[in-house]
């Protein structure tokens, strides 16, 4: 399955439903990734792809990582194995790419319902840039330095998608 997913400053963290991130940030109108989910309408086995455009280029600049993460829920009231593989995050592209990505299916197939998505944008202070040797770490946030750590979730589009 091939998924387009077009990303605009946004990005998401954790596994939750969506539900679960309801106090994350709405961003602004230019800052909205457009996602959209081709086929609208499918079976059990259908492939479906979603596409969004990226509002801003994810990436790393200077102290500060940013991220799309596309977070599909299960349809209402579904059992937990009807919950579908989350797609990775979209760490890197440039802005006004549109992305494409697969949705997998559960291991059994996609259930009856609807399948929200939304595309979040994530934002992430660390406090030192990355070397050859050394990863970026988030800062610890008992850190008694200057720039503290931070991380913030904006959703930057929703849409859906049904199976029959």
């Amino acid at each position: 399955m091939l998924l387009t997913v077009v990303i605009a400053a946004g990005a998401t963290f954790g596994l939750g439903s969506p539900g679960a991130l309801a106090g994350a940030g709405q961003t602004p109108t230019g800052q909205q990734t457009h996602p959209h989910v081709k086929p609208h309408t499918g079976g059990r086995h259908s492939k479906f792809k979603l596409s969004f455009t990226l509002a801003q280029a994810p990436g790393r600049t200077s102290t500060e990582e940013t991220s799309y993460r596309p977070k599909i829920s299960r349809p209402a009231h579904a059992r937990i194995s009807c919950t579908p593989p989350q797609p990775a995050p979209i760490a890197s592209g440039s802005q006004g790419e549109v992305e494409t990505i697969a949705l997998h299916p559960p291991r059994r197939g996609w259930c009856k319902g609807r399948y929200d998505v939304i595309v979040y944008l994530q934002r992430t202070r660390t406090c030192e840039p990355p070397t050859a040797t050394r990863p970026a770490d988030a800062c610890p946030a008992s850190s008694g330095e200057s720039e503290s750590a931070y991380s913030s979730e904006e959703n930057t589009g929703e849409t859906h998608f049904k199976v029959r």
